[in-house]
């Protein structure tokens, strides 16, 4: 590689072409280091303020700390600074996931289910309709601040709605916008997410002289316990602020308004965004203009990534089974098991008593055990590839629908049984969160904003379909696995079980096909690398 001065400042900026991810096809990496040779995130302050996705100061765009004035203490190296992005996406997200679980024991059945369903609707839609153009416009770092900012609608419908619970009419307009708008939020957020995830990988790979796949390993467990411990955390403070304090809940839903707003411009003011990274066998970004960047079929591109990488590359389509895997046995637990097989099995003999807050205690399970299990999952990604850490996942995801159909009568169940399922959904659910993630950052580097953009739309949709399969398979006479319901409808649960089943196993086949073309992707790359040696 070859040092080039920068005549506007004694920082020296490097380009090279690195293979570490043979396969990958190749990536410019662009590290600006100081006098003293370590990398600089920015050479100056305009550079924190006005930094474009190239990484270069852009007079246009400003920043929130420019127009605010304010200068808050950042991290200074990229490690330091994606745990603070980590901390800061988890408070806000934890606030949603908690007022998400709250939505049908406070809103009502009605209510709260149709607010949740406009929430993944918009979530999803997002995510292929404008997500990927948001991210590859603005940059991660921007488009993770916008994201939060608008989830924080979402929660802040909650406050409104419990502040004005006499006004039915406004009440309902306010959750139904507020999750409508947090909804397009949560497709950006998760998008940028990735895109964020993926460039901070390649930046402490660059930095500590480790490959990306041992730095996307690494990150991603420590990303996933973060964000989990968060939801851990708030999700048991509602109980404990209600149960134990008697505070109301228009208080507990104000809270998490303060912490989701702060979060949100936590991430704008003080996380520092990633230096761009990109194929260099697809363009050279430095040479595009405004007007390439403005041009309709590089805009109608930008917003269809997601899409047409779904189409185009195999394996987002035999990755898709993980995805599914997590969205259907997610669904079955919070549908199923929280709505039935609980109040069944830890309620009285007369269903008079509520069972909410066992609900809430067990659910918590779940995150919890995530977060205790991603960093070893982390490590064990790094030691033995991601491979074995998945099909642990995607077995785990089948257990949820097995252990049901190997024990149908629910009232035989129990509180050491049903915190099994929910320690072993937990499990699988680490791996989700990210180890998969990682996996498509290795897998798709030179698209990376519709990568994750598809793991939004798979999972969104399999969510979609989840919920909508837990009431699909009615049936006359009360059984072994026909089970009444609360509203006394009769539904066969085991087609729903077996249909997670069968997902979780395609979610292994699915990424054992995956991982072979990948391999042979490799392989042509090492050929035309020696072709190309052999040439030259």
């Amino acid at each position: 590689m070859t040092p080039s001065p920068n005549q506007n400042s004694d920082v020296t900026t490097v380009e090279s072409i690195s293979d570490d991810n043979a396969g990958d096809g190749l990536k410019r990496h662009k590290f600006e280091f100081e006098s003293g040779g370590s990398i600089s995130n920015s050479s100056s302050d305009d550079d924190d303020c006005f930094r474009s996705n190239e990484g270069t100061p852009v007079s246009q765009k400003r920043h929130l700390c420019r127009w605010t004035g304010l200068r808050l203490p950042r991290p200074s190296t990229p490690l330091g600074n994606f745990l603070l992005m980590a901390v800061l996406f988890s408070a806000n997200h934890a606030t949603v996931s908690s007022c998400l679980s709250l939505a049908t024991t406070q809103l009502g059945d009605v209510v709260g289910g149709n607010q949740s369903a406009v929430l993944y609707l918009t979530y999803t839609l997002s995510a292929v309709t404008g997500a990927t153009y948001v991210v590859k416009r603005w940059g991660p770092r921007d488009a993770l601040a916008f994201g939060t900012g608008l989830y924080c609608l979402y929660v802040g419908c909650f406050l409104v709605a419990t502040v004005r619970r006499d006004d039915v009419a406004f009440a309902k307009a306010s959750l139904y916008v507020g999750a409508a708008v947090g909804g397009i939020g949560g497709g950006f957020l998760w998008t940028a997410q990735g895109s964020f995830f993926a460039r901070a990988a390649e930046d402490h790979a660059a930095g500590k002289g480790v490959s990306n796949k041992e730095a996307t390993s690494a990150l991603g467990g420590w990303f996933a316990c973060i964000y989990l411990s968060g939801e851990v955390l708030l999700k048991l403070l509602s109980s404990f602020l209600v149960e134990g304090v008697g505070a109301k809940w228009c208080w507990v839903f104000g809270l998490y308004t303060i912490v989701a707003v702060t979060s949100s411009a936590g991430m704008g003011l003080m996380v520092r965004d990633c230096r761009q990274t990109f194929d260099a066998n697809i363009a050279d970004l430095e040479n595009i203009s405004d007007d390439d960047i403005n041009d309709d079929v590089t805009t109608l591109r930008n917003i269809m990534a997601a899409w047409d990488l779904l189409v185009s590359d195999p394996k987002m389509k035999h990755l898709a089974g993980l995805n599914a895997a997590f969205g259907v046995s997610s669904a079955f637990v919070n549908s199923f098991v929280n709505g039935v097989v609980v109040p069944i099995a830890l309620g009285s003999d007369d269903g008079e008593k509520d069972t909410s807050g066992y609900v809430g205690s067990l659910s918590a399970l779940t995150p919890a055990v995530a977060a205790v299990v991603s960093v070893p999952f982390g490590e064990l990604a790094r030691r033995t590839g991601k491979g074995p850490v998945l099909v642990t996942g995607a077995l785990a995801f089948f257990l949820t629908g097995f252990l049901f159909a190997a024990k149908p009568r629910l009232a035989t169940w129990d509180w050491a049984s049903l915190a099994a399922v929910y320690s072993v959904l937990g499990i699988g659910r680490a791996t989700f969160e990210g180890t998969l993630r990682a996996t498509f950052a290795d897998y798709f580097p030179g698209e990376q904003e519709g990568a994750f953009a598809n793991i939004v739309l798979q999972n969104g949709l399999s969510s979609a379909a989840g919920f909508a399969l837990s009431t699909s398979f009615p049936c006359i006479e009360e059984g072994t696995y026909c089970v009444e319901y609360r509203d006394g409808s009769m539904h066969n649960v085991l087609a729903f079980e077996v249909i997670v089943m069968i997902t979780a196993l395609w979610g292994i086949l699915g990424y054992w096909r995956a991982a072979v073309l990948r391999k042979r992707e490799k392989k042509a790359y090492e050929v035309r690398q020696r072709m190309y040696q052999q040439l030259t």
